[in-house]
């Protein structure tokens, strides 16, 4: 069985490149808010004193303060992204595992939205007396998701109070059919269209994510991965 040990710099590896982009932005918003909250507080002061020059302190001490807020920021905000894809890819791993994958090392770990695609409202009532929908939930309705990418399983996880709840899992076979959405099924052309095999035979589900690399990523390796599967199996 094919091993891979989970690190805090792996996981930071797999965190989307966009998902950094917008660390980076959140920590330089909060360090200019920061700055400027400061500036119009000590503005306040000198007027009330009717002293210009602490104004003009604050706004030295300010631009001391921007990069201050802006690391502490950044790093409170890597961290907790690298605790979350560290426990995703550790639970991704665990149902895999659970259901018999052979190879579930880590390829791909991002946040999206899914939602399951159905041929007709008849299908989909189907389904809900059956339990593979939450009960209550609309025909076209979307779960935020983690969509996590192995070797030898699709594996899509839900985060509920108690733990992380699997949506969908099915095995790189040559059963799993990853496309483009028809036009039919009215889903985002961005979307990618997984047909379930394993466990999650007759399932159909799309993916979407505001990482629009991301997912372009994941249907270009998903679809890799099922074409070398006889290569793999020499």
């Amino acid at each position: 069985m094919a091993r891979q040990s989970l690190s805090a710099k792996e996981a930071w590896n797999s965190v989307a490149l966009e998902e950094r982009m917008e660390l980076v932005s959140k920590a330089n918003a909060e360090g200019i808010v920061a700055a400027t909250g400061f500036v119009l507080m000590m503005g306040s002061v000198a007027y009330g004193f009717d002293q210009i020059l602490i104004l003009a302190f604050s706004s030295v001490v300010s631009l001391l303060i921007i990069p201050f807020v802006t690391n502490h920021s950044w790093r409170r905000n890597k961290a907790k992204a690298i605790l979350s894809y560290l426990a995703v890819r550790s639970v991704a791993r665990r149902y895999a595992y659970g259901h018999h994958i052979t190879d579930f090392n880590m390829v791909l770990t991002f946040r999206g939205r899914m939602r399951e695609v159905y041929d007709s409202p008849e299908e989909w009532q189907q389904a809900n007396q059956n339990s593979q929908v939450d009960f209550g939930s609309g025909m076209n309705a979307e779960k935020a998701v983690w969509i996590c990418l192995m070797r030898g399983a699709v594996a899509v996880l839900s985060e509920r109070l108690g733990g992380a709840k699997l949506e969908f899992l099915g095995p790189v076979c040559p059963e799993l059919k990853c496309r483009k959405p028809l036009p039919k099924e009215q889903v985002s052309e961005r979307a990618v269209v997984i047909e379930g095999a394993g466990i999650s035979k007759g399932r159909t589900i799309a993916l979407e994510s505001d990482y629009p690399a991301a997912i372009y990523v994941f249907e270009k390796k998903l679809s890799r991965l099922i074409f070398e599967l006889p290569q793999r199996a020499k």
